[in-house]
C-alpha cells in the first residue's frame, strides 16, 4: 500500500485529494512525520522522498510504501487502506495536538519566568534607590 502526505492535508478538500476526514488530518504534513507516526504503529515502511503525486505533479512531496503483512498483523486481517489511512491520520493528530499543548505550556511557562524576572527587577533597582539615600513615597 502507498500512502502520499497529500491524504493527510488538513488544508485540502477531498477533490484536491485528501482522503481521510478533517478530524484525522494535520496542518503541514510532510513524509517525515508520517513515516514516523506509522512507524510508531509498528508498520514498517519505505521511503521514497523524490516522488510527486499524479495530482501534484510539480510538488516532490515523498510518499510512503507501506507493509500489507504488517497493517493486517498490526491492525486486523480485515484492514483496508482506507481504515489504515483512518488509523494513522487520528494518531498524527493525537502527536500534533500534544505537541501543541507542549508548545503552548513553554510558552507560558517562558512568559511567566519573564514576569518574575522583571518583578525582582523592579524590587531591586527601588531597594538600591533606597539605600542610596532617597527618601521613601508613602502610599
Amino acid at each position: 500500500m502507498m500512502l502520499w502526505p497529500l491524504y493527510f492535508d488538513i488544508r485540502r478538500s477531498r477533490s484536491e485529494g485528501r482522503r481521510v476526514p478533517k478530524s484525522a488530518a494535520v496542518p503541514s504534513p510532510n513524509l517525515d512525520d508520517l513515516a514516523r507516526t506509522t512507524r510508531s504503529l509498528g508498520i514498517r515502511v519505505k521511503r521514497e522522498a523524490d516522488c510527486s503525486h499524479p495530482k501534484r505533479p510539480w510538488a516532490k512531496e515523498g510518499r510512503l510504501w507501506v507493509s500489507t503483512s504488517d497493517v493486517k498483523r498490526t491492525l486486523g486481517d480485515d484492514m483496508k487502506k482506507e481504515g489504515l489511512m483512518l488509523h494513522v491520520g487520528k494518531a498524527w493528530r493525537e502527536q500534533v495536538v500534544d505537541q501543541r499543548k507542549d508548545e503552548r505550556e513553554q510558552e507560558r511557562s517562558a512568559k511567566k519566568q519573564q514576569s518574575r524576572r522583571l518583578r525582582q527587577n523592579q524590587r531591586r533597582s527601588s531597594q538600591a534607590r533606597n539605600k542610596s539615600g532617597k527618601r521613601k513615597r508613602r502610599r
